[in-house]
């Protein structure tokens, strides 16, 4: 036996010795303070006792965190002295209570101690802390050693005074010793405990279950058995004292001594121990003895910074907790969601009938032990390696099952399980890996299941799974072989360069299936150097333009400067192709494959005939590779998503980008003023857009004074539109039609640049043309805008933009800017106007505030007097916004329209209270591709007639078989249409799309189910209320079935189209797509 094994169970020695000679100590003293004040007060000190130290953990509690430790231990036991002096002041009356004060005392002075000593347990196995061990072996003896002193000196005592200035003595001597302590092993380095010296332990599961053993249930059954084994050891001892006093006169003399000499050799063994445990972390090799006896080193730390006693209850609460939490319910759920219900309800009643009993008994039988008196240390050790082995057993059997379970989901032909993040751990068994790979080589034949088994082989990066899939491969179809050679590639990275794999890469590049050869292309560029010259450059020139591109990508990365040559030029050829696709492709490779080696830039080069390229796609693609002029080509384009794409690269350089906007906007502004161009123009607005995200301060500076010109300009091309729609020559129909464009792109570019400042720019242009042209289509648009600009964010936005303007109390008005005394004050003036709209525009802005800001900025008589003369307006828009207005006031000032309509979603199935406002409801309907057709007022009537449902994840909308008399539309959300015979999904339905449609008009059942994916918020129009609505206006009808008519023929064309190509299982195919795309449910 080595000599670090000779330390370590020469600890184990000492501790059980400590803990045997307290215990005993502990018992002895209980009997004879029986023997002296009666067997009565026992229970009474018992209840004193748990109620005290309930009130001082408490406290305890409250100011841990609020001083030092070292005040805290003085605390207790200073506390421990104060109630002592109670109990003696007690007892001098003659009363029985002062044993319940005296022992309350004591055992709360250790109790928390000890109870400093879990804290340090856990924070050690969380952290490693390298002076933590000591300190908790130190603290957790000293608590046991004062409790053992103050027992001894009550039993000698003849005074109780003298036993408190004795006890209260040796409590600051305690004191004081953690003090030098604490500062002797913070400045000794050859004691540092470090984490690596414990990597190899359990450390999180132990450091999890110390602390939530100290506030669970079993600490409390633990401390009533404790109290209950001392009652019982008390009693023998006072038997033994009392039988045998008369025989033997000098019993009590004998325990007496037998008390002082338990407490005595605790003493001398705690610095034995103090010097010795040090040691022996460093001397042992705690890595070593971890990997051997893992369960058993893990129990031994424990047992060495705690009693045995608490360290046999940390090992219950381990097993019963990784029993029933680790083993039970984290085996039970990844089964259940990971394997279908047949393969694993046997194994759920195995789970349920035998882990967590098994837990249930281990920890009852430890509290038998500790209620029955066995605390011998042969007991206790037996104890705590039982639970050991149990523990170590039921890991094994759960993993014997769960390995099991899976083998049965693999011969069932059930994969679904290798989805999961898991799939590393599921390959790491031996067993189900190669249960896989002989699937994968005999009978697996669904292409499906071949590619899972193969990702999972490659993820967990399985050596056998690698030879399994090259002996796989040629038996495989084309397209499969392409998934598998990626996989070869992606999965096992160390074998790229291995002959196998050149051979598979070189068959696939000779292959006649162009996604085979592209796959293996894809796979040379993943692994740069592992492909034939030669074999490459002759795919340079092909038909196939994707096999083209990625051959004259590699290439580009070639030694040879003459090859990367000709693939540059080749790639400049296919950025001038007829197809946007491989333009686009070909202009990435330029950018991203090497050109650089050169010392060239492809963009620069051809901008302007790239910039003006028809496809949107080849023009973000030249945003990746643009600077300078050519981003600021690009912030102009007609493509929103090309303008996006380069107003986010202009925002990663703001100052560069703010300076070249503000320069352009000054050279075109001039001329648009002179002579005004609606191409200008629209370039001019989209240039501001950019500016408001670039650097929203300098575009908000810059947007609000051209919010007034902007308006007019659009009010202009109306008024020429409806010019020219009224002349009849034949020539007019194409300028009409171009002008039409041009207003409608000068509309958007307004918009985005309002968007982009949010909601900072007045209202009053905005509420003049709602006024003028309530009806038209940018009003509408502009509504829809409000909405967005007014919600409760933007409303606090806008008051504090009017609170902290800095130039002279200069605040942004309706009109031009003017100068106000006060934030106040400059709302009022607005609420003031004799405009209809404005007012209410502010208050609508205003109703998302809080109550206290809200009366302070707009005064209640005004308040009433804005909604009063709204209400008696003659326009239906007015009214109905003063009504909802109105609304939000008298619900508490609620957010009148929140970020999101789910925000206001009750937990009950169905609101009674309308949500959405009927113009709210019109916006969103119109947005709808079903009723892109409906004018206005048939807008207006569909949304009236519509009912509100709110749906909670996972609750179902309809069910199959039931009879279809309403339309669903989704708000928010997303809903989940499953085949319940298959629960094959087919469709998932989002934002704008609709649902039951063929069944409003038919009459027909319901033939799949839909619940709800997420909470959702949906418009349900029913039967009867639409044929009421018909009753008055059937053009509802026939414009919806126009709708649907279009869908079906479009359906029908595709189908004829596709019905040349494609076998049986493909058209059934397509008909599945055509019916999600029709949602007929």
């Amino acid at each position: 036996m080595d000599a670090s094994r000779r330390l370590f169970y020469g600890s184990w020695v000492l501790l059980f010795a400590t803990g045997t000679a307290v215990v005993w100590g502990e018992a002895i003293g209980l009997a004879l303070f029986i023997d002296r004040l009666g067997i009565r007060a026992l229970p009474i000190g018992f209840l004193m006792e748990a109620v005290l130290s309930t009130i001082f953990i408490i406290n305890i509690e409250r100011i841990r965190d609020m001083l030092p430790e070292g005040v805290i231990v003085a605390f207790i036991c200073l506390g421990g002295v104060g109630i002592l002096a109670i109990g003696w002041l007690v007892v001098e009356n003659g009363s029985d209570l002062g044993f319940g004060l005296y022992y309350a005392a004591q055992r709360i002075m250790r109790d928390l101690l000890l109870y400093y000593t879990w804290n340090y347990v856990a924070s050690f196995y969380s952290t490693g802390s390298r002076y933590l061990l000591p300190r908790m072996a130190m603290l957790s003896r000293i608590g046991v050693v004062f409790s053992g002193i103050g027992l001894f000196l009550l039993t000698l005592a003849c005074n109780v005074e003298q036993l408190v200035w004795l006890w209260g003595g040796a409590l600051l001597a305690g004191i004081f010793a953690v003090g030098i302590f604490a500062d002797e092993f913070s400045g000794l380095p050859r004691y540092k405990i470090t984490s690596a010296s414990i990597a190899s332990v359990t450390t999180a599961k132990i450091g999890t279950a110390v602390r939530s053993l100290w506030n669970s249930e079993l600490m409390r059954y633990l401390s009533v058995g404790a109290f209950l084994m001392m009652f019982v050891l008390s009693l023998v001892f006072y038997q033994i004292l009392d039988t045998f006093r008369t025989e033997f006169p000098d019993a009590e003399s004998l325990l007496r001594w037998l008390s002082v000499v338990s407490v005595i050799s605790s003493l001398v063994i705690i610095p034995v121990q103090y010097r010795l445990l040090p040691r022996i972390l460093q001397r042992s090799n705690a890595a070593k003895y971890a990997e051997v006896y893992p369960t058993t080193v893990s129990t031994a730390f424990a047992g060495v910074m705690i009693l045995p006693i608490l360290g046999i209850a940390l090992l219950a609460e381990i097993v019963r907790t990784s029993l029933q939490a680790s083993l039970y319910d984290t085996l039970h759920n990844q089964m259940k969601s990971t394997l279908p219900a047949s393969v694993t309800s046997w194994a759920h009643t195995f789970l349920e009938g035998v882990i967590e009993p098994t837990g249930r008994f281990l920890a009852a039988g430890v509290l038998t032990a500790f209620v029955l008196g066995i605390i011998s240390d042969e007991a206790l050790l037996a104890i705590g390696f039982a639970a050991s082995l149990l523990f170590l057993y039921s890991q094994h059997r759960a993993g014997k099952l769960y390995t099991e379970t899976l083998n049965r989901a693999i011969s069932a032909g059930q994969y679904g399980f290798l989805r999961t993040n898991a799939q590393e751990q599921i390959i790491a068994n031996q067993e189900v890996e190669q249960k896989l790979i002989s699937r994968l080589e005999k009978t697996a034949s669904d292409d499906r299941d071949i590619l899972l088994i193969t990702e999972a082989l490659a993820e967990a990066g399985s050596e056998f799974g690698f030879e399994a899939i090259l002996r796989r491969w040629p038996a495989c179809p084309a397209g499969i072989q392409a998934e598998l050679l990626r996989l070869l590639i992606e999965g096992w990275p160390r074998y790229r360069r291995s002959q196998a794999v050149q051979v598979v890469v070189m068959e696939a590049l000779h292959s006649e299936a162009s996604e085979l050869r592209r796959a293996a292309l894809k796979a040379m560029l993943a692994s740069p150097g592992l492909f034939d010259t030669y074999a490459v450059a002759e795919y340079l020139i092909h038909q196939d333009p994707t096999i083209s591109t990625l051959a004259a990508q590699l290439l580009l990365q070639h030694p040879s400067e003459k090859l990367a040559k000709a693939a540059q030029a080749q790639l400049n050829w296919l950025s001038r192709a007829a197809s946007p696709s491989t333009r686009a492709l070909a202009i990435t490779s330029l950018v991203q494959g090497g050109i650089n080696r050169f010392g060239e830039r492809v963009v620069p080069l051809e901008v302007d005939r790239l910039q003006s390229d028809p496809s949107a796609r080849v023009r973000m693609t030249v945003v990746a590779g643009a600077e300078g002029n050519a981003l600021l080509h690009s912030v102009q384009d007609v493509s929103p998503s090309v303008r996006q794409l380069a107003i986010q690269k202009m925002s990663k350089s703001r100052r560069r980008s703010t300076t070249l906007l503000v320069h352009a906007l000054e050279e075109i502004q001039p001329q648009l003023h002179s002579s005004p161009q609606i191409v200008g123009l629209i370039r001019y607005w989209y240039l501001l857009t950019a500016l408001a995200n670039v650097n929203p301060r300098k575009g908000y500076e810059k947007i609000l004074p051209e919010i007034e010109r902007g308006l007019q300009q659009i009010d202009y091309l109306t008024s020429l539109r409806r010019t020219l729609s009224e002349m009849k020559h034949p020539p007019v129909a194409p300028i009409l039609g171009q002008l039409n464009s041009d207003r409608a792109q000068l509309i958007q570019a307004f918009l985005d640049s309002l968007t982009a400042i949010f909601g900072k720019a007045t209202f009053a242009p905005i509420a003049r043309t709602l006024q003028m042209q309530p009806d038209s289509d940018e009003a509408q648009t502009m509504l829809s805008l409000l909405g967005e600009m007014t919600t409760s964010e933007t409303a606090r936005k806008l008051h504090l933009l009017l609170t902290r303007s800095r130039d002279n109390d200069l605040y942004v008005t309706s009109d031009i800017a003017h100068r106000a005394k006060n934030p106040a004050e400059a709302i009022q003036d607005l609420l003031r106007q004799e405009d209809e709209w404005r007012p209410l525009l502010v208050l609508y802005a205003l109703s998302a505030l809080p109550r206290v800001l809200f009366q302070e900025l707009a005064p209640e008589e005004l308040v009433e007097t804005i909604l009063e003369k709204s209400r008696q307006s003659n326009q239906d828009t007015i009214r109905e916004s003063a009504r909802l207005i109105r609304q939000a006031l008298q619900e508490d000032f609620a957010v009148f329209r929140a970020d999101s309509a789910l925000s206001r979603i009750s937990p009950t199935h169905k609101d009674n209270n309308a949500m959405l406002s009927t113009i709210e409801r019109m916006l969103f309907l119109r947005n709808v591709s079903f009723f892109e057709n409906l004018r206005l007022d048939q807008l207006r009537t569909l949304a009236r007639i519509c009912d509100e449902l709110a749906v909670n994840q996972g609750d179902y909308i309809l069910h199959k078989g039931e009879a279809g008399d309403s339309l669903f539309v989704v708000v928010e959300g997303r809903i989940k249409i499953v085949d319940p015979g298959s629960e094959n999904v087919l469709a998932v339905l989002s934002s704008g799309e609709v649902l039951g449609e063929i069944s409003l008009f038919d009459g027909g059942v319901r033939s799949a189910d839909a619940f709800a994916e997420t909470t959702t918020l949906l418009l349900v129009v029913n039967r009867d209320a639409l044929d009421d609505a018909l009753a008055d206006d059937p053009g509802i009808a026939l414009d919806m079935l126009r709708v649907m008519a279009l869908r079906i023929r479009e359906s029908n064309k595709t189908l004829s189209r596709m019905s040349q190509k494609m076998n049986v299982s493909e058209i059934r195919q397509e008909l599945q797509e055509i019916r999600k795309e029709m949602n007929e449910i």
